[in-house]
């Protein structure tokens, strides 16, 4: 190969390679921030469906801890019925007794 081929070789890979960087560096700059643009909206969404599950979870501990309210209240007012019961035999015997 002659000098001047080579020179010629040379000086379109170097006029190719700038012109590829200067036609594709736009390109692929905008290829990132439509992804990382689709990363965040995956990410949103990811985001969403955990907020959703979480307000699922809050709404079955919500109904489970009215349940459980419930059979304190009803705990409650078994024990103070049973007492009231146990004062008033215990007041029938003291005024029997006193008599």
């Amino acid at each position: 190969m002659s000098e001047e081929a080579l020179a010629v070789l040379m000086l379109s890979i170097i006029t190719l390679s700038t012109a590829g960087v200067l036609i594709l560096r736009p390109l692929a700059k905008q290829m990132g921030e439509i992804l990382e643009q689709l990363r965040r909206n995956r990410g949103a969404q990811v985001e969403s469906s955990e907020l959703a599950r979480t307000n699922a979870m809050v709404a079955a501990l919500s109904d489970r801890m009215e349940q459980i309210e419930e059979r304190l209240d009803f705990a409650e007012r078994v024990l103070e019925s049973g007492r009231r019961e146990a004062n008033g035999k215990a007041l029938s015997r003291g005024a029997s007794t006193e008599r």
